[in-house]
C-alpha cells in the first residue's frame, strides 16, 4: 500500500512543480511543496517498515534481544522524585549540622 501510494503521488507531485500549480486564493500559494509532502511522508513509513522488518528478523534469527520486551525499571519520574528527595535530605543534614 505504502509504495502503491508512493508511486502514484510522484506524478503528481511532478506535474504540480512543471506547471508551477498556484492556489486560487488571493496570496496564490505555490501547491507542489504540499503535494511533495505526501510521498515524503509515504517514503518515512516505507523507512519505518523496512527497519520495523529488519529488527524481526534479526530477533527470528536470534541475533539481538525481543525488541518488544518491556524493560522493568524505574521510570524517570521516579528517578527524578529520587533525586529530589535525596537532595532535599542532604540540605536538611546540612542545616542540621550547621
Amino acid at each position: 500500500m505504502v509504495i502503491t501510494v508512493l508511486w502514484l503521488s510522484l506524478p503528481l507531485v511532478a506535474e504540480s512543480y512543471k506547471i508551477q500549480e498556484m492556489s486560487a486564493n488571493a496570496g496564490g500559494l505555490i501547491r507542489w511543496p504540499v503535494y511533495a509532502l505526501i510521498p515524503l511522508g509515504f517514503g518515512l513509513l516505507l523507512l519505518q517498515g523496512l527497519s520495523e522488518l529488519v529488527k524481526r528478523v534479526a530477533f527470528l534469527m536470534d541475533l539481538i534481544d525481543d525488541p518488544t520486551e518491556k524493560v522493568v525499571g524505574k521510570t524517570a519520574e521516579e528517578e527524578l522524585a529520587e533525586a529530589i528527595q535525596k537532595l532535599a535530605e542532604e540540605k536538611a543534614a546540612q542545616a542540621k549540622a550547621a
